[in-house]
Parts: structure tokens; C-alpha cells; sequence
């Protein structure tokens, strides 16, 4: 009879389908697996890179104004949590930016169109600690995402505590304007000469005794 024939080629086709259906839904979840580990292994290893580094990483959303990602070293800069500068009304920048540097930063997003380059100019800016104080920042930026017309909706920046720079900074610019004022109202002469003797600078008190001279 030829139906025991047909019934057995009939399962044994079955058979074969069920085994390769099978066979390739254990390959799928294998390669499943091996994708995930792997995502997940990169995941750790920009988590470690992150939280080893001592710059303050971070992604801005222009629109909403908010910071959609800051990394862990926002509580040793500014003192203040991930979730404390996530959860902020308003936006980080409102919340803590210096106004004296909010409007440069108000500018510097509305500068932003499809033409814009990836790479956006370094910015220095005043944070408020939550201590109260103030940290100064560096600043360096890149065009993290466009919208479909191109215009840049999210930021990816880095940015570097320059605290202790400022501060040496202002010292500085402290001892040179003491310097003047002493090298200017000096009751006696005082000029400056290089190495090769030529001359460089004198005191007003030194223009005098060389004007009575001649």
C-alpha cells in the first residue's frame, strides 16, 4: 500500500524540520547570549573608563535643557549627586551655572545649527558647589545627536575641574597689580633693562630725575 509510505515520508520530513527548527532556535539564543555578554562586557569596560577618570563626563539635551547622563564624579566636583542634578527643576545650567556664565551659555546652545560642527569650542564656566562655593570648569564639547533636520539635540561633553588654575590665576594677576602700583608710585627712580642693557621700562619718578638732568 502506498499510504504507510507517504505517512512515513510525511513524518520523517516533520522530524527533519523539527530538528533544524530547533537546531537553529538554539543557535539564535547562543548568538543571543554571546551579543549580550559581549554588550555587556562593553558596557562595564566604558563604566570603568567613566568612573576611573577624573574629568566630569556628561550629555546635555539642548531642548529639554535638562542632563540626561553625568557621570559619578559630579559628587567629589560639585558635590552633588547624579540623581540630585538629574531630578533639578529647570536644569543644571539654571540651577548651578554662575550668572555671569549663564548667558554665554544661553548664546553658545542658540549658536547651534544643522551646519554646526561636531566639535564645539572649549567654554569655561562657574558651577555652584553645594557647599555654596564655586568651581571653575573646562569644558570641551561635541555634538552627541541631530535631529532628522540636523540640528544638534543632544551635547557630549567633558569637562575639567580648573579651580586651583583660576585661583593661581587671580594670585598672579593680584602680584603683578601690586607690583605696578609699587613699580608707578615708587618716590624713587627704578628702571627696567634687559640683558643686552637696552631699556625696557622706568617709574615715573625715574622720568623726572632724568628730565631735571638734562
Amino acid at each position: 500500500s502506498l499510504w504507510p509510505a507517504v505517512s512515513w515520508l510525511t513524518f520523517a520530513v516533520f522530524g527533519y524540520a523539527t530538528v533544524l527548527a530547533i537546531d537553529f532556535q538554539q543557535r539564535t539564543l547562543i548568538k543571543a547570549r554571546q551579543l549580550t555578554e559581549q554588550l555587556t562586557r562593553q558596557q562595564n569596560f566604558t563604566d570603568h573608563v567613566i568612573s576611573a577618570a577624573p574629568s566630569l563626563t556628561y550629555v546635555y539635551d539642548v531642548k529639554s535643557g535638562r542632563t540626561v547622563f553625568i557621570s559619578p564624579q559630579c559628587l567629589e566636583i560639585l558635590g552633588h549627586s547624579a540623581d540630585e542634578i538629574a531630578a533639578m527643576e529647570g536644569g543644571v545650567l539654571q540651577r548651578l551655572l554662575h550668572p555671569d556664565d549663564l548667558l554665554l551659555a544661553k548664546e553658545r546652545f542658540a549658536e547651534l545649527t544643522p551646519d554646526s560642527p561636531t566639535a564645539l569650542r572649549d567654554f569655561e564656566y562657574r558651577m555652584q558647589r553645594k557647599n555654596g562655593t564655586w568651581a571653575w570648569l573646562l569644558s570641551r564639547d561635541r555634538v552627541f545627536a541631530r535631529d532628522a533636520r540636523g540640528q544638534p539635540e543632544q551635547i557630549l561633553g567633558v569637562a575639567n575641574d580648573i579651580t586651583s588654575r583660576k585661583r593661581f590665576e587671580e594670585q598672579l594677576q593680584a602680584s603683578e597689580e601690586r607690583f605696578r602700583g609699587i613699580f608707578e608710585n615708587a618716590p624713587i627712580g627704578i628702571s627696567i633693562s634687559d640683558i643686552d642693557g637696552i631699556f625696557v621700562q622706568c617709574n615715573p619718578a625715574y622720568e623726572r630725575t632724568v628730565f631735571l638732568l638734562l
